[in-house]
């Protein structure tokens, strides 16, 4: 077995523990056991299990790399743009519902997230400027811009949290993100707009 695919293999198993358990309540050895090698070989790719959660975000990020990188004329439909925010927010739930105490647990995670976050904030606002320009929105203003901006990063990246507290963290609840996502943006689209959403239906 390749040393890629011995790593993948233990972030596979990690991350299915972390979303059945919580990762609060899984260790380096709990994930050796489960794949059935030793600690020691698990440390030989990751010396820690924040090193296993960094790793995991990694893939995360991954998912989102080139998303929102289209022109005016080249719009994708909505469920092409969101379908992998769909996929993420079944994925990698354990990731979302614990944010604050991963956070509390590694520091350095937490200012990591934050790099990423004002990265995706640019690209959401750049996104909404698109869908102006392809008269799929009305003009907005700069500050009504910003403040759906922030909200559409807010929805899409804490619907698991409010499922988590409702008790209804389970797969088709955790697809109501994408209904949210555009209840934002119907305000704010044009007759073209509204004719852009109906080409999924």
């Amino acid at each position: 077995m390749s040393s890629l695919s011995r790593r993948d293999e233990i972030l596979n198993t990690a991350l299915k523990l972390f979303n059945e358990q919580g990762s609060a309540n899984v260790s380096t050895r709990h994930i050796a056991e489960a794949m059935g090698i030793s600690p020691g070989n698990l440390y030989y790719y990751f010396p820690h299990k924040e090193a296993i959660i960094h790793a995991i975000l990694d893939r995360a990020e991954a998912l989102f790399e080139g998303v929102y990188d289209f022109d005016s004329a080249h719009l994708p439909s909505p469920k092409s743009l969101l379908k992998r925010r769909e996929h993420y927010f079944w994925e990698y739930r354990f990731f979302q519902s614990e944010m604050m105490l991963l956070f509390q647990n590694d520091p350095s995670l937490k200012e990591r997230f934050g790099k990423l976050q004002q990265k995706r904030l640019k690209e959401i606002e750049k996104m909404l400027g698109v869908l102006q320009e392809a008269g799929i929105l009305r003009p907005l203003k700069e500050e009504l811009k910003k403040i759906l901006t922030q909200n559409l990063w807010i929805v899409s990246n804490f619907w698991n949290l409010f499922l988590e507290i409702e008790g209804r963290l389970f797969e088709e609840e955790t697809k109501g993100v994408i209904e949210n996502i555009l209840a934002l943006l119907k305000p704010h689209m044009t007759r073209e707009g509204i004719a852009w959403i109906l080409l999924d239906n």
